[in-house]
């Protein structure tokens, strides 16, 4: 991990022209928050960070980690029912020619 730390560090003498970090999980922005804190660089001063996944430790940061909370379950049910749907032959609503 320290190399990878490391490595973001080096990186973000060109992210001067970035207004934001969307970052696919929010262990990693957190880390990437360390390493623009490390340089230096003000979060959300200078640029922000938005985390994925929503972690509850989110919150607790200085300053809080933004973030998008998926609702996998959800999305596990819709995707189950769509594919029985088809399996019965019924297409998905947006699938059909009737956009009207």
């Amino acid at each position: 991990m320290e190399g990878k730390r490391r490595l973001s560090v080096n990186e973000t003498s060109y992210w001067k022209y970035v207004d934001c970090f969307f970052i696919s999980s929010d262990l990693m922005a957190i880390g990437a928050m360390r390493a623009l804190h490390e340089t230096g660089i003000k979060v959300p001063e200078n640029i922000s960070s938005i985390g994925f996944n929503y972690i509850k430790a989110a919150k607790f940061l200085n300053p809080p980690l933004s973030t998008v909370k998926i609702h996998a379950d959800e999305m596990g049910k819709t995707a189950a029912k769509l594919l029985y749907n088809r399996n019965k032959g019924q297409n998905h609503p947006y699938e059909s020619n009737n956009w009207n």
